[in-house]
C-alpha cells in the first residue's frame, strides 16, 4: 500500500470532487509541521504518538475509508500545539481554521462570488 504524502493532497482533492477553493485544516497544519512523518514523529516524541494512517485519515473526504473531511478532530488539537513548541512552530488560531486560497466577494459588497 502506498503511503499518502503531503505533495499528493492536491490531486486526491481533484480526485473526490473538494476544489471549492479552501486549503482544508489538515491540510495546512500538516504542511506547517512538513508532513505527516514529521508531525507523526513529534507526536511520538510528547508521549502521545498517533499512526500516519490515523493523520492521513484528517486528509481524506468524509465518507472515505473513516476520512474526517479535512478537519483535524478537536481531541487532537492540544497535542499537535505541544508538538509544535516543541519544535519551534508557530500556531495560531487562525490555523485551526479553513484558509481561503484567493480572495472572494460577495454580493453583500456588490460583487459576485467567483
Amino acid at each position: 500500500m502506498k503511503r499518502l504524502k503531503l505533495p499528493v493532497v492536491p490531486e486526491l482533492r481533484r480526485i473526490f470532487g473538494e476544489e471549492d477553493g479552501y486549503v482544508s485544516q489538515s491540510e495546512h497544519i500538516i504542511s506547517k509541521f512538513g508532513g505527516i512523518d514529521r508531525l507523526e514523529a513529534l507526536l511520538k516524541e510528547i508521549g502521545t504518538p498517533k499512526h500516519k494512517t490515523t493523520i492521513n485519515r484528517w486528509l481524506y473526504p468524509k465518507g472515505r475509508s473513516s476520512g474526517t473531511g479535512g478537519v483535524i478532530p478537536t481531541k487532537a488539537w492540544p497535542d499537535i500545539i505541544r508538538a509544535a513548541r516543541l519544535d519551534g512552530i508557530l500556531l495560531t488560531p487562525d490555523d485551526f481554521f479553513p484558509l481561503p486560497r484567493k480572495r472572494r466577494w460577495t454580493k453583500r459588497f456588490g460583487n459576485e462570488a467567483k
